[in-house]
């Protein structure tokens, strides 16, 4: 058997096991491990409910501020209203931020 036999033998049996998916390219894809695509919990937080008391908001209250970047792609409006909508709905009650050490941050983004 020649070189160009052995050639193209192997690039038969390559395109043999090429396969078809399509390169989807550098996404940043919501990864399933992750709550919400973006929040790594320890294996005991990895449940629906939150069994110890220290692991939740005092009285449902979350503090929040938001980053200056936010109102470029949510208005202030829709953000409020699904703040309200959320604490209308659940036990959690979402306030701006004074003085307290633990609070969220809100920041535009995907994920």
């Amino acid at each position: 058997m020649g070189r160009f036999e052995l050639g193209l033998l192997l690039l038969c049996v390559g395109l043999c096991y090429a396969s078809d998916e399509a390169y989807l390219g550098d996404l940043a894809l919501e990864n399933p491990d992750l709550v919400g695509g973006d929040i790594l919990l320890a294996d005991f937080q990895d449940r629906n409910a939150v069994a110890d008391s220290r692991m939740v908001w005092p009285g449902g209250v979350v503090p929040y501020v938001q980053d200056p970047g936010l109102t470029k792609t949510v208005p202030q409006a829709i953000l409020t209203n699904a703040m309200w909508l959320y604490g209308r709905d659940t036990c959690i009650k979402f306030v701006p931020r004074t003085t307290e050490q633990d609070y969220i941050r809100i920041f535009p983004g995907q994920g």
